[in-house]
């Protein structure tokens, strides 16, 4: 009973970590500092589709962010959540944002390399 009780504690705290939330579920505070990673993405990043929210973890400290964002399947545009928009897995760049109190820097994702 107990090993069951660690493995639903251990997946209520990953299930915290993966960044499950969808947008509408997010905080004001932290809907704010996904809404400057999508413009920041969408700026620098957007050539040909929209880039928008897919997932975010901090480190615990409210200061520290890092926010996922994935093409999807919306033409470039607008540079806000656009919840009409579907994520597109296969499509590039993933784009990853640290956000670190005021300062923010998104950097695409390098793909991973079969082993």
């Amino acid at each position: 009973m107990r090993g069951l009780l660690w493995l639903v504690g251990a997946g209520l705290l990953l299930g915290s970590i993966d960044g499950g939330d969808t947008y509408e579920q997010l905080d004001a505070k932290t809907r704010d500092i996904v809404d400057k990673a999508i413009i920041k993405a969408n700026e620098k990043y957007g050539k040909k589709y929209h880039i928008d929210f897919h997932s975010i973890t901090d480190s615990g400290n409210f200061r520290l962010f890092n926010v996922l964002l994935k093409p999807t399947s919306c033409t470039k545009g607008q540079r806000v959540h656009r919840k009409e928009c579907t994520l597109q897995d296969k499509l590039k760049p993933w784009v990853s944002c640290v956000a670190c109190g005021e300062n923010m820097a998104c950097r695409p994702q390098k793909p991973r390399e079969d082993i």
